[in-house]
């Protein structure tokens, strides 16, 4: 029963951001606290650098050196390996809801 209450009040507030760590619990923490944590994990240059090219433009570049590096190679199997539609990594933190203050722990999928 306490649990349907909990999960009520979950779905009710729509301020509070739902992240399971490793383990089977889970973890609730209000959205804007989530966000401050992530950002400061994004602005720290020492834990992730910060990209200035477009996919599309990093696409481009692997296909021209791909084009002109195995010009002899089968044009079925180079189109094969071009890439296609590439997507961006996706950034999250999982919240270490066992240390204090609950840090997050970044993950890059």
């Amino acid at each position: 029963k306490e649990d349907r209450q909990e999960l009520a009040f979950l779905k009710k507030n729509p301020s509070v951001v739902i992240k399971p760590d490793k383990s089977k619990k889970f973890v609730a923490m209000k959205q804007e606290e989530y966000l401050e944590k992530a950002e400061t994990i994004l602005a720290d240059v020492s834990m992730c650098g910060r990209v200035e090219i477009t996919v599309s433009a990093l696409e481009k570049n692997v296909r021209d050196v791909l084009a002109s590096e195995c010009s002899n190679m089968d044009p079925i199997l180079l189109q094969s390996i071009l890439p296609r539609e590439t997507r961006l990594p996706e950034f999250y933190g999982l919240p270490k809801y066992h240390k204090q203050s609950v840090p997050l722990r970044p993950v890059v999928s």
